[in-house]
Order: C-alpha cells, then structure tokens, then sequence
C-alpha cells in the first residue's frame, strides 16, 4: 500500500527522488526500517520511530542512507534496545544513523519525534547537504557550526571568473543564517 501511494503521488506531481523520505512509527517503524532496507533507492532518507528489525536482514541495505531515528528509553511495548542494536549494525555495516532516546518516555515517543525534533527541516537538509543535517540531529557536537559554499563561475563573453563564497552557521536551535557573503571578479582583491 506505501509503495503503491508513492507511485501515485509520483505520477500526479513533480516528485524529486531526493526528496522522498520515510518514516513510521512502531510497527510503522519497523515498515520503515524493512522498506527503507527493501527499497533502498527509492528513499532519500528514512527516520523510523520506536521501530524493530532484524538487523542482519537490515543494515548492510541501509549503510548509504540517511538515518534519524528516535525511542522512547521506557519503552515496554518495543523495547529501545531494538533501535540501539539496528543503529549499531548499521554503523558496524559503513554507515551511519542518529539515534534520540527520550529519557522518562514510553511507547508514545511520536509526539517528540514530530513534534520537538526539527524532523521535517532534516529531511530538507539531508536532501541537499548530508554533512550540515547532521547538526540537525544532533546540536549538541557543536554551540556553532559553519560550512562555507563557493561557486566559481566565466562567462562566454569574457575570461573574467566571478566567484561567491558564502559563509552560513547553524546555531543550537538548527536555524542557518548567512554569516558573510563576498563575490569577486577575477583579478579584484579579496
């Protein structure tokens, strides 16, 4: 039925394929991490909540993708172990997941997943710069981050290169602002 939706919705609007993400949340979360394993190219990025696996079956599929996922640390009905063990077999297999425990938290761990973690901004991150989304996923490896983006680019009509560089910082609450900009023709001082 998932995959039968996303054809769907593929067919009727312009769908980019780096920007179709999957989530789920308990047995949902297990659909996420079996789907996201089965389907691997289909998804850019996958963030399963209070899911299970089997992570032999799982994480060797799953070691180029994007992983958040989240468990709540008092969990009885999925015990959180199933969400360490598949987050370490993914990074035992080359890749890497981010893993949110919610200390105090039972099986209800969805109303923080989508509601307190910047998971929809995530997704619009990781589909564009893998390295700066996971500051969204975890804050806490930097106060203050910064990434800086040149473009170089010459035009048909003359040998003069123009290039921009622009500085951009993430802060505690994962909001990205423009630090500095500087654009330059070739030849000027910087």
């Amino acid at each position: 039925m998932v995959m039968a939706m996303v054809g769907k919705t593929k067919q009727d609007y312009a769908v980019e394929r780096k920007q179709v993400f999957l989530t789920g949340l308990s047995q949902g979360g297990y659909g996420a991490w079996v789907l996201g394993a089965r389907l691997a190219d289909t998804w850019a990025a996958i963030a399963p909540v209070c899911g299970y696996g089997e992570p032999r079956d799982i994480a060797p599929a799953l070691k180029d993708m994007p992983i958040w996922c989240f468990h709540g640390e008092d969990d009885k009905a999925v015990p959180v172990a199933q969400s360490k063990n598949l987050c370490a077999a993914v990074e035992k297999a080359g890749g890497h997941a981010e893993l949110t425990l919610y200390p105090g938290t039972g099986h209800n761990s969805w109303d923080k997943a989508y509601g307190e973690a910047p998971l929809a901004k995530w997704f619009l991150m990781v589909a564009h710069d893998r390295v700066g989304a996971r500051y969204f996923a975890r804050p806490e490896l930097a106060t203050r981050a910064t990434i800086e983006l040149r473009n170089e680019w010459s035009s048909d009509a003359g040998p003069a290169l123009v290039s921009t560089t622009v500085r951009l910082a993430i802060d505690r609450d994962t909001t990205w602002r423009v630090v500095t900009e500087h654009r330059a023709a070739a030849g000027s001082a910087e």
